[in-house]
């Protein structure tokens, strides 16, 4: 049985324009598992539009086909965009060697020589299974990791947006000219990141740090920052060190 079966279903396709022979490829691969599902097709066309509808995790290919042959089957299969990666056997008879590297080219990976040997079949098609199989489950993996680090991201942009608008709170405590006055430099310089064709990550980055350029003013003393006279050289320098607090 393939391990870890549970996880997803997968399905076999046979293409073979003889009725014999996908009888008895059915018959050897469905003994592999009972929960595989397995679909055999004559008509190359009909199995070419049947997988681009579905989903496919191991293809048997005859060569020697009438209408279409196994290499064209295998091309034409590879330029779909989810089985890019699935693999392929393709089914030859002795004499067949020399189209082995252009059925390489074409996308197949592993090779069958007629007549069919039921125990070579059966361990072939398994390993195939097993290799598909680990490698969706690397992939539904690397899926989670990634869906798990965009939601934390989300979550310490939120952190960092909740920070900003606390500390907008208290500027706008100090000095409600100040508040708005951040709110309006962020606007601006969104706009101007914008303009410049940065990414939307990078925009909203630099509307979440505009306003930090004066946060220094926080530790400014009430009768500096909110005098309303002119101020003289002592409250000057005191005025001019928010930017060193700030950062």
């Amino acid at each position: 049985m393939v391990e870890n079966q549970a996880e997803y279903a997968l399905n076999i396709v046979i293409v073979d324009d003889q009725t014999s022979a996908r009888t008895m490829l059915r018959h050897v691969i469905e003994d592999i598992a009972p929960e595989l599902s397995v679909y055999d097709f004559g008509d190359p066309l009909t199995a070419l539009a049947w997988c681009e509808a579905h989903p496919v995790d191991l293809l048997l290919l005859d060569y020697r086909m009438p209408e279409m042959d196994g290499l064209e089957f295998a091309r034409r299969f590879r330029r779909l965009p989810k089985h890019r990666d699935i693999p392929v056997i393709l089914i030859t008879v002795v004499g067949d060697e020399p189209i082995r590297q252009a059925a390489l080219e074409a996308g197949v990976i592993d090779f069958l020589v007629k007549p069919i040997r039921p125990r070579e079949l059966r361990a072939r098609c398994y390993n195939l299974l097993q290799l598909r199989q680990q490698t969706e489950n690397v992939k539904q993996r690397a899926l989670s990791l990634e869906q798990r680090l965009l939601a934390s991201m989300h979550e310490v942009e939120e952190r960092e947006r909740e920070t900003l608008s606390r500390l907008a709170r208290a500027i706008e405590f100090r000095d409600a000219g100040t508040s708005a006055y951040l709110e309006r430099m962020a606007r601006v310089a969104g706009l101007i990141a914008e303009q410049l064709g940065l990414p939307e990550d990078d925009v909203r980055l630099i509307e979440m740090a505009a306003p930090l350029h004066d946060m220094g003013k926080i530790a400014i003393p009430d009768a500096v920052l909110l005098k309303q006279g002119k101020l003289n050289d002592e409250e000057l320098a005191i005025m001019r060190r928010h930017p060193r607090i700030g950062h």
